[in-house]
């Protein structure tokens, strides 16, 4: 009887610290805490894996953002959709965001991201939040949801979707940065918006703030304020601009002239009226912003591009050819893109 009752009490015994061992196991699988495992992927691994997101996969990728998402600790990203940057396409008027200024693109990028991880829990109406876009903050209103430069505030798709290095939100509007709000604002549907928001015409926006630096200097009308619609509100304009590309095989950069020669050159660029394509036979005289005249030589004669040359020195020969007319139509004046400098 008594061995009997050894046994019993070992086996009871033995089953007890079966299941000792067992929640043993268990607290080790849940790293002690009770809590769920951390998520496999990271911030940009989570971007990449949802289709809603495939639009921005794109332009995070050409902006060589991806290894920074995939990498870098403690950073929530507020993702806009396919839809919102659709949405932004349209209030631009552009077909696709390669036109756009590399510059203007990192800084809208970079400002939906901050350097520490927000849930939607943390969310409070009134906090700022610094962003990677030279601190430039991002204000929570009710909602919650989230306004900055754009017009319209960005409301949540779908929060807290965590990452093994910070948390993602998607959002329906894209984030601007309220300092490039502001330009956008001024430019948006003028003559200025190719010039100051786009790739190709980069070398000569900076011109034109040089040439603008001098001018307020003088109280002269400011080129940027003509091209804005906001010198001459009442007159409409026809731009000949150069590309970056005229300039590098011109062999002129920004600091071989000064102000004043830039603001004179760049304002010879500027015919007062609308002038088409078809407007544009030879012999056709345009007066400049800079008071001179434009002279439409030999058009459909040769060329490499449209055959519609210019001369503003009125020298035999011509120094441009439109290589692209009708770039941009404006509110203002239509932009044409030319090879060569008046």
């Amino acid at each position: 009887m008594r061995k009997m009752k050894l046994s019993t009490i070992t086996i009871r015994l033995m089953s007890m610290l079966a299941i000792a061992a067992m929640f043993v196991v268990s607290g080790c699988g849940d790293d002690d805490d009770g809590g769920d495992p951390d998520p496999a992927n990271n911030v940009w691994q989570v971007v990449q894996n949802d289709s809603r997101l495939s639009s921005l996969e794109a332009e995070l990728e050409a902006a060589d953002l991806d290894g920074t998402l995939a990498t870098t600790d403690n950073i929530t990203l507020f993702a806009p959709s396919d839809q919102a940057l659709e949405t932004l396409l349209g209030v631009l008027g552009i077909e696709d965001f390669s036109t756009v200024r590399s510059q203007v693109v990192q800084a809208v990028l970079t400002y939906h991201v901050t350097n520490s991880v927000i849930m939607s829990s943390d969310l409070t109406s009134g906090d700022e939040i610094a962003t990677l876009s030279n601190g430039e903050v991002i204000t929570v209103v009710d909602g919650p949801a989230l306004s900055t430069g754009a017009t319209t505030d960005a409301e949540f798709v779908e929060t807290d979707i965590e990452a093994s290095n910070g948390v993602v939100h998607i959002v329906d509007y894209v984030l601007v940065p309220p300092s490039l709000g502001t330009v956008i604002g001024e430019v948006l549907g003028t003559l200025a918006q190719p010039i100051v928001l786009g790739e190709s015409f980069s070398t000569l926006y900076a011109a034109i703030q040089k040439a603008d630096a001098y001018a307020e200097g003088e109280d002269m009308p400011l080129l940027y304020d003509i091209l804005r619609d906001n010198a001459m509100p009442d007159t409409d304009f026809t731009v000949f601009a150069p590309t970056n590309e005229v300039f590098v095989a011109a062999e002129i950069g920004l600091d071989d002239l000064t102000g004043e020669q830039w603001y004179g050159t760049i304002a010879k660029h500027v015919g007062i009226g609308i002038y088409n394509a078809e407007d544009l036979t030879t012999g056709t005289m345009i007066t400049t912003a800079a008071s001179t005249t434009l002279e439409v030589t030999n058009a459909g004669e040769g060329g490499d591009f449209t055959s519609i040359f210019l001369d503003s020195d009125g020298e035999e020969g011509f120094e441009a050819e439109v290589a692209q007319p009708a770039v941009y139509s404006a509110s203002n004046g239509v932009l044409h893109a030319i090879a060569g400098i008046l």
